[in-house]
């Protein structure tokens, strides 16, 4: 019991921190759920979420042409690696599965690049996510032993949870958010 009100004092002053609104939203939504036991897991899964380098990358780059646009012109590869800071060879192989995905197309020759498909507004993390790595979201566990239904439960509810933050944030959103600032 010890050990449970130690981490229900780092998950609350975790709550109380600055954070970016999609993290918020998550840990509000786990909070509501109750019981000691909930909150050790949802500590647990909120402190230990992992991106892959692939889907960070990707996201980036699609918040990137996001920002660019406008229906027509399109992006260049090397812009989009040297603004977003990814190595240029993995982009390539990304936004060529985007494009496989349906979510990213491209024009070749010398005035070629990257765009969105659709409006940035129709896209949302959650398809990224879905499209890129569909079993990143699917945390299944077996119901097994006395608590095995209550922990089913709470990773379920988590991933719920995670998925409902995913479908609330569009490109459209995000390049709102990531527009550099100018200072005069």
């Amino acid at each position: 019991m010890v050990r449970a009100s130690l981490h229900r004092r780092k998950f609350v002053k975790l709550l109380d921190e600055p954070r970016p609104r999609p993290y918020r939203d998550l840990a509000f939504l786990v909070r509501r759920e109750g019981s000691d036991s909930r909150w050790v897991l949802c500590y647990a899964l909120l402190s230990s979420v992992k991106i892959s380098q692939k889907l960070d990358y990707a996201s980036r780059a699609l918040v990137h042409l996001a920002r660019k646009h406008d229906g027509e012109s399109v992006v260049r590869t090397d812009s989009i690696a040297q603004s977003e800071a990814i190595p240029s060879s993995f982009l390539a192989q990304i936004l060529h599965e985007l494009k496989r995905c349906g979510l990213a197309t491209s024009r070749r020759g010398k005035t070629g690049g990257w765009r969105l498909t659709k409006s940035p507004s129709q896209i949302t993390l959650l398809e990224v996510v879905e499209a890129l790595e569909p079993d990143s979201l699917g945390a299944q566990t077996e119901p097994s032993g006395e608590s095995g239904a209550t922990v089913s439960q709470t990773f379920l509810a988590a991933s719920n949870a995670s998925r409902q933050v995913l479908a609330k944030a569009t490109l459209e959103k995000l390049a709102a958010n990531a527009e550099p600032m100018y200072f005069i």
